[in-house]
């Protein structure tokens, strides 16, 4: 989303003249509850907030990120990220996972009231987040039908393309960019099989998950649920290559995708949530063979302030830019982890031994 979000300014300013200078075309909401959604259709942490938020039943508006109406609104600090939230007063907020997790409804809350399955619910989104948008950028930009369709229509989200030949100039532009970015996050001929692989698991995993469970812990849906979603809205809808696998390998995944999008209707009760680690275990296998690696490896490049990452899987090893947010990532889910309770640490040590992913935390506490 970083280098999705710094080009449709870029285009922004390319078309629009003033990227998001000036005021906004319609006053902002002032009923102290109204958030501004700033985002896209093409990135999947715009999608995984939109989701939440209409499962939650928060009163928003969603604001296309470089189209006519992204003007004068604050910008949180750090790198552009999408989607950034304004909340009422103007203040924005970015990274998907803490706004979720700051703007929480406790009567439609997101979080297991379990710590133990809380911590696991953390650990799933971090999944998602971290290795599924390594997957969906991927399959993105290097298989040529994908990228030239991503290439041609992810710009007319935000800028109004007047002619053929602003089309084709505008779509030059983005996949040359995107394609470029493809080794900074980790796609590389070396990664490559691990990452399709990963994603071809992924959906068996998810689809014979959800033949016994309506979401990830139980009958209503998780943080964990839409950081799934919003990676998979664009794998699974989006991207020709891997929604055509999807749809012949798991139609009730694609089905569950769909009904994700708009959950506001769904009735939920403190009872639906559920055990499910027997049926995620697959799930903590999967991530302890990619996920894990991945931020070990980035983990370890941060201790050595080296530049470059050496991400060791089971079935090869690659390198690629270190990125100091997934080393804290790490970080974060190791405070986590030590500040459980004895009895919440021996529920998450009993779904995650022997699967890779309790490698995470065999250095800060006994797994």
């Amino acid at each position: 989303s970083y280098s999705f979000c710094t080009l449709l300014g870029h285009m922004a300013g390319i078309i629009h003249g003033d990227g998001d200078k000036g005021v906004p075309r319609e006053a902002p909401p002032t009923d102290g509850k109204t958030l501004l959604v700033l985002g896209s259709p093409g990135s999947p942490y715009t999608l995984k907030v939109r989701a939440a938020f209409t499962y939650q039943r928060k009163s928003f508006r969603n604001i296309v990120r470089g189209g006519p109406d992204d003007k004068g609104f604050n910008r949180p600090p750090g790198p552009p990220l999408l989607p950034n939230v304004i909340l009422p007063g103007g203040k924005a907020v970015g990274d998907s996972t803490f706004v979720l997790r700051d703007l929480d409804t406790p009567e439609r809350s997101l979080y297991p009231p379990h710590p133990g399955m809380r911590f696991l619910c953390d650990l799933v989104e971090d999944f998602a987040d971290e290795w599924g948008t390594k997957c969906m950028f991927h399959y993105r930009w290097v298989c040529d039908e994908d990228a030239r369709k991503a290439a041609a229509v992810l710009p007319n989200f935000a800028v109004s393309v007047k002619n053929d030949k602003m089309q084709n100039s505008v779509a030059r532009l983005v996949g040359q960019r995107q394609v470029g970015r493809l080794g900074i996050v980790g796609s590389n001929p070396q990664s490559a099989k691990i990452i399709e692989s990963s994603y071809a698991q992924l959906l068996t995993v998810l689809k014979e998950h959800l033949y016994k469970a309506k979401f990830m812990f139980g009958d209503r849906p998780s943080a964990a649920d839409f950081a799934l979603f919003g990676q998979l809205s664009q794998l699974v809808l989006f991207d020709p290559t891997p929604a055509k696998m999807a749809a012949d390998t798991a139609p009730n995944l694609v089905a569950w995708i769909w009904n994700m999008m708009d959950l506001s209707g769904l009735s939920v009760f403190p009872e639906d949530w559920h055990d499910t680690t027997p049926t995620l275990r697959p799930l903590f296998t999967l991530m302890g063979s990619t996920y894990a690696p991945l931020l070990l490896g980035q983990h370890e490049a941060r201790i050595a302030n080296r530049k470059t990452a050496v991400i060791r899987t089971p079935n090869g090893v690659w390198e690629q830019p270190a990125f100091k947010y997934q080393a804290k990532c790490l970080t974060e889910l190791r405070r986590s982890y030590a500040a459980l309770s004895p009895e919440s640490k021996a529920f998450v040590d009993s779904a995650l031994e022997g699967t890779g992913t309790d490698t995470l935390f065999t250095q800060n506490g006994k797994l």
